[in-house]
């Protein structure tokens, strides 16, 4: 693994995919770094972040742009790095799966 934030800025990410890359660095580290590059692309806005777990090995967050989201894990590992983990949903794979809403009556 490199050193935490020299791998590959995170782009986005096939739809229907979960794209998986590891980093040094401690969970809260690399979770900042995750959090910068997203911001640097400049094409969504995060909608949630935070620990996933009660001893802070596993952060995640929701980022929303224009029709998708995209949800990153950060998941510390035993050799003392971290797994990132990245998986996109569209705007129209929800509306196929829910099918049309109807309003309430």
């Amino acid at each position: 693994m490199g050193a935490a934030g020299d791998s590959a800025p995170l782009g986005p990410v096939p739809s229907g995919t979960v794209v998986s890359h590891e980093r040094e660095g401690h969970v809260a580290e690399v979770a900042a770094d995750v959090v910068r590059e997203y911001c640097s692309r400049g094409d969504c806005v995060v909608a949630r972040a935070g620990c996933l777990d009660l001893l802070g090995r596993t952060w995640g967050c929701v980022m929303q742009g224009a029709g998708w989201v995209e949800l990153c894990v950060v998941r510390e590992v035993d050799d003392g790095g971290c797994v990132v983990s990245v998986a996109r949903i569209e705007a129209s794979e929800v509306r196929a799966l829910m099918g049309p809403l109807s309003e309430a009556g």
